[in-house]
């Protein structure tokens, strides 16, 4: 297990160090305007596959184990269609009210955003099979091959073509989410096995049944994470909103420790039943997990405001501040992302639900006031606040649950040697082999 959490976390870190370059490479480039379509494209995209992840999102990993994967995909390409007439429909019906379709959707961006959409749902399908199966590695290797491409094609768009546009961005998704396809279908091909056609009937009712609860879940707790985006544009315009998008990329880059840890603790609690187990093995990364990102985020605080300009330019200066405003809720999200886990792998996703549900209510409540009098900075302090308030209903529902106890959460000397112990394991020296 630690093997698998060691590879995921150096490709989360190598992916968070790519993310740094192509944040880098667009604020230095691109004037605020421009960055900030580009953020609101990538979560009209994000919003899309939120519906088409009902199906092909965490019930595939779940179920894969479960059910015949070729009928299991099957369905989920079925779906990623239905998926984009949805999308299509609604924006069609959005277009009737053009003050509100121009804030969701970028002018002349909605077919790309389809397109993309319906691509990124194919390679999805086909790398969440890959973690339901535990192939980590393959896994890692695929999410790597999706933003090393798009920092490639970036960098040419940008520099050998000269394009100062968010078309580039659009452009460079293209190749990346294509490529991510390819790479997806190579290494599960061999899962793909036809079953009895009869067992259609059940993998659909049972796959709908358990992604209905999750993506509830994940629709509204992107609504924590991004309906600010759409609140800013709307009263400050976009050039305010591409310093938010920029400090929302910086400092999301610490969700490294959270996502590796709780892609490998779903992989395996979803695998069996043992809810001592899981509840223990929870606990343990949790406490490993909030260390972590704790001693990330105050370094990350402590670079000084002339080192942000110098690095992402003059306009980008606020994005010190954002730090600040952002942290709590990072350190939050990422112990959100280990009980959210816990909650899916033992077939508990409306938890997950509510949670979200707490956040999205307070991001309702307070958001257009927040942004209306501080502008960005009330976007950050709000999205912190409402992350804070999911995981506090989390770690609730956790302890009553479980049976956990409070002083299981102080970290101890003996979760660093059991650490120690799962990597001499993992890692055998030569004289152990």
């Amino acid at each position: 297990m630690v093997k698998h959490i060691t590879q995921t976390f150096i490709t989360r870190v190598i992916t968070a160090f790519l993310m740094l370059v192509l944040v880098l490479l667009c604020t230095n480039t691109l004037p605020p305007g421009e960055y900030g379509t580009i953020g609101l494209i990538v979560l009209d995209i994000s919003l899309i596959m939120l519906l088409n992840d009902l199906i092909g999102g965490s019930a595939m990993v779940y179920y894969t184990s479960r059910l015949n994967t070729f009928w299991l995909a099957g369905i989920g390409y079925l779906w990623a269609f239905m998926t984009l007439f949805i999308a299509a429909g609604t924006g069609l019906i959005l277009s009737l009210f053009p003050v509100l379709f121009s804030i969701i959707i970028p002018g002349g961006f909605g077919i790309h955003i389809l397109v993309l959409a319906l691509i990124n749902s194919f390679s999805t399908i086909h790398i969440n099979i890959l973690i339901g199966k535990e192939k980590i590695s393959k896994y890692n290797v695929a999410f790597l091959v999706q933003i090393g491409s798009l920092i490639i094609l970036v960098a040419i768009l940008l520099f050998l073509f000269r394009i100062r546009t968010a078309s580039m961005y659009i452009d460079a998704l293209y190749g990346s989410y294509l490529l991510t396809w390819i790479t997806g279908i190579v290494f599960t091909r061999k899962y793909f096995r036809p079953g009895s056609f009869s067992e259609i009937r059940s993998v659909i009712s049972t796959i709908a049944k358990y992604g209905t609860f999750t993506q509830l879940a994940n629709l509204i707790q992107l609504g924590n994470k991004r309906f600010n985006f759409y609140v800013i544009k709307a009263l400050h315009g976009v050039a305010p909103l591409g310093i938010y998008n920029a400090a929302i990329q910086v400092t999301e880059g610490l969700r490294i420790i959270g996502q590796s840890v709780s892609l490998i603790q779903f992989s395996r609690i979803s695998r069996q039943q043992d809810q001592t187990y899981s509840r223990d093995l929870t606990i343990r990364l949790l406490k490993m997990t909030i260390l972590c990102t704790l001693i990330l985020l105050i370094a990350m605080m402590a670079i000084p405001e002339s080192i942000y300009a110098w690095i992402f330019g003059e306009q980008y200066r606020m994005i010190h501040t954002l730090v600040y405003c952002l942290a709590p809720g990072i350190l939050s999200l990422n112990a959100s992302m280990l009980m959210s886990s816990f909650f899916s792998g033992t077939g508990r996703p409306r938890y997950n639900m509510i949670a979200s549900g707490i956040g999205f209510l307070f991001t309702l409540i307070t958001i257009f006031p927040a942004v209306y009098f501080w502008n960005y900075l009330g976007a950050g302090l709000t999205t912190s606040i409402a992350y804070i308030l999911s995981t506090i209903y989390q770690l609730t529902k956790f302890v009553k649950i479980t049976g956990a106890r409070r002083r299981d959460f102080i970290i101890r000397i003996s979760d660093f040697t059991l650490f120690l112990q799962f990597i001499r394991m993992e890692f055998p020296g030569r004289s152990e082999k």
